[in-house]
């Protein structure tokens, strides 16, 4: 085989590969299973969509942030926790990202002291009080998860 034809099946097999690459693997879906519901949520475009028994259909109302992200087992619905602090105006960035962290490595006590503190924020009204507390909540029927094994 001369050095050109070499060179160009090269190429052709790195085509190949970076279309595989773009194209198929990894899709431009990320499913997930809600319940008994079948979302998919666009990766590139952020679009929601729902299976029906007419096949996939467009949501116009969910997104993949308003999914509550599981730990140990349980929903900790920090969507609503931070739509519920940003309508009134808090700039909870930092904290809700800490709890976040904090929850994702399963440090469960300092999320649950982050999410203390936030309640104790001046200015807070009774609704967001109320999702503050749900939260944490939340977080401790995650902690009893943990201890009882479930991931």
């Amino acid at each position: 085989m001369n050095p050109k034809t070499k060179s160009l099946i090269a190429v052709a097999a790195f085509l190949v590969a970076a279309s595989w690459a773009i194209f198929v693997w990894p899709t431009a879906w990320k499913e997930y299973k809600a319940g008994a519901t079948n979302i998919r949520v666009n990766r590139i475009t952020g679009t929601t969509e729902t299976l029906s028994s007419f096949g996939w259909q467009a949501d116009r109302q969910s997104t993949l942030k308003e999914i509550p992200p599981v730990y140990s087992g349980a929903p900790v619905d920090i969507p609503k926790l931070r739509q519920t602090l940003e309508a009134a105006g808090f700039d909870a960035d930092t904290q809700i990202r800490n709890i976040r962290l904090g929850l994702r490595y399963h440090k469960y006590a300092d999320a649950l002291f982050l999410l203390e503190n936030l309640k104790q924020t001046p200015g807070l009204k009774d609704t967001q009080e109320k999702v503050i507390e749900e939260v944490i909540e939340q977080v401790k029927q995650a902690v009893k998860n943990e201890e009882a094994g479930v991931r």
